[in-house]
């Protein structure tokens, strides 16, 4: 029978879903992955290991809800903040900065839905159930204040209809004035609201009758001769406990943008230029004044975010809209015009940014999240269109809860990364971008420990650091960790050491995995499992043996798996699709791998353990060769090349040889 060559997978386009494997004809089938577990995609081909997960804290209150945020003063001022129920926990340097917590006004059930905006050593906190907050650093890593932001010159927005009758105030300037309008317009609920006409601006405090109520003045009138109807008109405040407060915000040019209170569902304001805080306007609408704008649609856009990348967007249930000044121009009154970008609905998950591009979880019609788009400008519509970046991997989306990006490093191999937790079985879907090198894919990560049902739950990037927390079952006893992930490490929740004297018992070196049998790497070779000891006292043992080493890792182990797409060549007499046909050789290029399996055949290369040598085992790149045997096709399946390891595995590329 004839022996041919399939062709080679570099993997560049990552995890593809099972709806592709009847995709032969497409070039990313040749590229992609039929499984892609806990690795990451490299931008100049293959798949490297995504390194462990550190041991940071316990969070201790996380079991009713937990939300993670970063907090970011210049380059070296790097935070992490965890919020749990009414508390606040500050993280530095993976060190907890704040004792048992600060106080916050915000309920575990509410912390998803917090928008946040940072700025300088501030950060800002929407939600519609609680007036708007500050959470400033107040001059050193543990002293933290929260604070509730009180506007100036609130924004207020007409409700009822057009004034039908004159109105005048006896003064156009002072307060406990007397405002007469020529019929009735006023009711005693209006007391708080606003009068707005004349150049002018009032508060009412006092109401007397349907006719005359007693004003404050805030923004002199022009005069106080009498203001036709329909120019003067009858405001409320728009943010407050009965209208609700602003679920959104954001930075942008020195103002800030706020929007999506429960009343005022579409209207976003936008705050004066360099005065965050003041909402001020007047009739002459002045380029660094407050203004207001409210989205329309078919479909209700109800504000869900508003975010920053370059131009500010307006993430709604009834599409994305943006403001985009004219070229050369800033953001101002006349300029603040919400446009509609794309009908796509966003889910209410904070979007990110993918390489100067937004990225946002989108919503089905009862606002579900689904998958991941990004926002791209097309020169040929000249607006901003939103793609699915997602339909490949759509398997991965299961139920997004959280969402986080990490930045591409220096390195010239280094991707851009969006993490996606997933709420249904508490993985991680990871995209990973480098537009240049033409490289964008997925790959999945999980994290089961030895309960098989450990789960991420949120996650957060601080300094391009992801963290995590982490739902784990540790002896029998639920608890939530905050891990981080470390490339090189070996395994989950893992703690390492070294002590230039060389010892076999470590004093609470694992206090959080107490009861555990956890993996044990030591002087560059994997060493006999142990329970963990009270107080997490590790004892190594190699061969049964107590064992001195210098330095040491345990953890949790996780598989990592590789497998191609279903294997096409074209054989002398056909292809291998519906014929039977079997791999006779298959050559895997690895990189930095300690142990593999290919196919379920063990392709060890080193000896793991009973191994007492004065250096540790170097991982290896290189070829391997194996010979799976087994016929595949008609009912037995696809042919593919399976690699598995729960150890460090890397790999550049796959080859085989197949007979038909």
């Amino acid at each position: 029978m004839p022996v041919v060559p399939t062709q080679q997978f570099d993997f560049t386009a990552g995890y593809l879903d099972v709806s592709m494997e009847s995709r032969k004809d497409q070039e990313r089938y040749y590229k992609g992955a039929r499984d892609a577990l806990n690795v990451t995609l490299s931008s100049i081909g293959g798949l490297d290991d995504r390194g462990g997960l550190s041991f940071v804290a316990e969070i201790t209150d996380a079991a009713a809800g937990v939300r993670l945020l970063r907090f970011e003063f210049g380059n070296e001022q790097l935070y992490l903040h965890a919020l749990t129920d009414l508390k606040l926990h500050v993280f530095k340097d993976d060190e907890l900065m704040t004792g048992v917590g600060i106080t916050t006004p915000w309920a575990s059930a509410d912390l998803m839905e917090l928008d946040i905006a940072q700025a300088l050593d501030n950060a800002l906190v929407a939600h519609e159930d609680y007036q708007q907050r500050r959470i400033e650093r107040a001059g050193s890593h543990a002293a933290w204040n929260i604070n509730t932001i009180d506007f100036a010159n609130q924004p207020t927005i007409q409700t009822a209809d057009d004034t039908t009758s004159t109105g005048t105030p006896t003064a156009a300037t002072g307060t406990g004035i007397t405002f007469t309008a020529g019929g009735n317009e006023f009711v005693s609920g209006n007391v708080g609201d606003w009068i707005i006409g004349n150049q002018g601006r009032a508060e009412i405090v006092a109401y007397t009758s349907a006719t005359v109520v007693t004003i404050d003045i805030v923004q002199d009138f022009k005069d106080t001769t009498a203001i036709d109807a329909g120019d003067w008109s009858i405001e409320v405040e728009v943010f407050n406990s009965t209208n609700g407060w602003p679920r959104s915000v954001a930075l942008n040019e020195g103002r800030s943008f706020w929007g999506g209170s429960k009343t005022f569902l579409s209207t976003a304001f936008m705050s004066r230029s360099g005065k965050p805080f003041d909402h001020k306007v007047t009739y002459e609408a002045l380029p660094d004044e407050a203004a207001q704008a409210t989205l329309e649609g078919k479909a209700v856009p109800v504000i869900h975010r508003i975010s920053e990348f370059g131009d500010t967007f307006i993430f709604t249930a009834g599409g994305i809209f943006a403001v985009i000044p004219p070229a050369g121009e800033g953001i101002t009154p006349d300029t603040f015009v919400p446009r509609r970008q794309d009908s796509t609905p966003a889910a209410a998950i904070a979007p990110v940014e993918i390489e100067e591009a937004g990225g946002f979880i989108m919503a089905d019609e009862e606002g579900n999240a689904l998958g991941l788009h990004e926002l791209v400008w097309s020169e040929t519509a000249q607006r901003y269109v939103a793609q699915d970046i997602s339909v490949l991997a759509q398997s991965l989306m299961r139920t997004p809860v959280d969402m986080a990006a990490r930045k591409g490093l220096k390195s010239s191999t280094s991707s851009v990364h969006i993490f996606i937790v997933n709420a249904d079985d508490g993985s991680v879907a990871v995209f990973h971008s480098r537009r240049r090198q033409n490289v964008s894919g997925w790959t999945l990560w999980t994290t089961p420990g030895n309960s098989g049902t450990d789960q991420f739950q949120r996650v957060a990037v601080v300094g391009n650091q992801p963290y995590f927390i982490v739902k784990r079952t540790i002896n029998g006893v639920v608890r939530y960790f905050l891990e981080k992930q470390v490339p090189g490490r070996f395994f989950d929740s893992s703690v390492t050491d070294y002590d230039a004297s060389a010892k076999s018992s470590w004093a609470a070196l694992a206090p959080h995995l107490v009861g555990e049998t956890v993996k044990v790497w030591a002087d560059g070779a994997l060493r006999d499992d142990v329970v963990v000891g009270v107080g997490g006292d590790i004892v190594v043992t190699d061969g049964g043996e107590a064992f001195d080493v210098n330095t040491i890792e345990v953890g949790l182990q996780f598989l990592r798996r590789v497998e191609t797409m279903p294997l096409e060549a074209q054989l002398s007499n056909g292809t291998l699709v519906g014929a039977r046909h079997r791999i006779v050789e298959a050559i895997v290029r690895v990189k930095s791998a300690y142990d593999i399996k290919i196919n379920g055949r063990s392709a060890n290369f080193r000896q793991m353990q009973t191994m007492k040598l004065d250096r540790g085992l170097q991982p290896k790149t290189g070829e391997l060769r194996v010979r799976p045997g087994g016929w595949k096709g008609r009912r037995s399946g696809p042919a593919t090349v399976a690699c598995e390891s729960y150890l460090p595995m890397g790999i550049e590329s796959i080859t085989t040889m197949v007979s038909g």
